[in-house]
Formats: C-alpha cells, structure tokens, sequence
C-alpha cells in the first residue's frame, strides 16, 4: 500500500532523513516521520510543501501525492473543527464532505460518539466540550469514512482518560 524507498531529506546543513526505506500494508499501524513523506512540514501551524531531497514515495503503486490521496485523512493536533456547529452535525458533515450519504455519516457518527461515551453530547456545540472531547470528535472525522490511508499527527494528545 505506502512504499519508501530511500527517502531523504535536508534541512540547510542538516541531514535529517537519509535512505529511510520501508513498506506499510494495509491494515497495519507506523509511526514515522509522516510530515517528510507527505511533502510537508510545519512552521507556525502553516503546513508548508517541503517535498523529500531524494528517494521515492509510492501509494497502490502510484507516486505519492496529494492530488491521488483525497481520501487522506490528517489529523493536526490542536484544531478544532467548525467550533459553533453541534457535535453529531459536525461529524455527519465531514463524512459527506467524503462520499458518504446523510444517513450513513450518522449511523456512523453514532456509533463512534458511543464508543468515546459521547452519545449524550452529541446535540452540544463543539466549543463547549472539553479540549480532550473535541480531540474525539476531531478523530471521529478522520475515520467516520473509513480511509485508505488516515495520516496521524499526536492524535491522543489532549484526550480525556
């Protein structure tokens, strides 16, 4: 599924990636420097493209890209989604912002808000949860629609026990 080979990257007079190769398949869990294989890094919470010196990054096969990953899911660790809009709303909207019909995003959603014991909060405005209850909204829209590939960035941080 997600293939490096020998990715490397430089920053100014620093090496700090050279020949990392591995392979992810589906189903299997990697932490790894994520934001040098998507071509990113960032400064200031303003993602910038800082694509890989060397080496080469492949998804089913095909070069890794934004353009051919719009199923990617990235999980940035303090924002907050459409802080005003209610819980259960919020969470059926992203899932149609990724193909899925109303009703299913909210099968979905209802499922997973019983899973984080948010069920009871899912009529509240996002902005009046708690930080660690917004994070699990926040990884319920990452995964409500079942990605290919979900890209996590310190998702637990913040998370209530």
């Amino acid at each position: 599924m997600l293939q490096v080979r020998n990715l490397r990257k430089e920053f100014e007079s620093v090496v700090a990636v050279d020949g990392v190769s591995l392979r992810v398949e589906r189903g299997s869990c990697l932490a790894s420097s994520v934001r040098t294989a998507r071509g990113r890094r960032r400064q200031s919470d303003r993602p910038q493209h800082h694509p890989p010196d060397g080496g080469e990054i492949l998804f089913d096969g095909k070069p890794f890209t934004e353009q051919n990953l719009e199923h990617d899911r990235v999980f940035a660790r303090g924002t907050r989604p459409l802080s005003k809009s209610r819980v259960l709303n919020t969470i059926a909207y992203f899932g149609s912002l990724k193909g899925m019909e109303e009703r299913e995003a909210k099968r979905e959603a209802h499922r997973w808000l019983e899973r984080f014991g948010l069920v009871d909060r899912s009529s509240a405005r996002i902005d009046e949860l708690s930080k660690g209850n917004q994070q699990k909204v926040q990884f319920i829209t990452a995964v409500l629609h079942r990605p290919q590939l979900l890209i996590l960035d310190e998702p637990f941080t913040g998370f209530d026990p």
